[in-house]
């Protein structure tokens, strides 16, 4: 079974942009593939529009980041690594 780590239908959608954290009602939620994992997170249409990068995370934070978006998947930690990995293989 094929997992899509971009998949965002059961993630939450916060009430601002993680980025420039406007709290306009134009915002998505959206994923990022960082060194740790795939996470998510919710943007506003510019930030979107002007591919802003997601500010600098600690380890830890990113590393919450990353097991929350495994949450909403209902993936372990495990079966991202494999299916990012298998990504990496084609």
């Amino acid at each position: 079974m094929a997992i899509n780590l971009d998949d965002v239908t059961r993630c939450p959608l916060d009430d601002h942009c993680a980025i420039c954290g406007t709290t306009i009602a134009s915002i998505i939620t959206a994923t990022f593939d960082t060194s740790l994992g795939v996470m998510c997170a919710t943007l506003c249409d510019h930030c979107v529009e002007t591919q802003q990068s997601m500010p600098s995370l600690t380890v830890v934070n990113a590393a919450r980041r990353v097991a929350a978006h495994c949450e909403h998947l209902g993936i372990t930690l495990e079966e991202m690594a494999q299916a990012r990995e298998s990504e990496n293989v084609m």
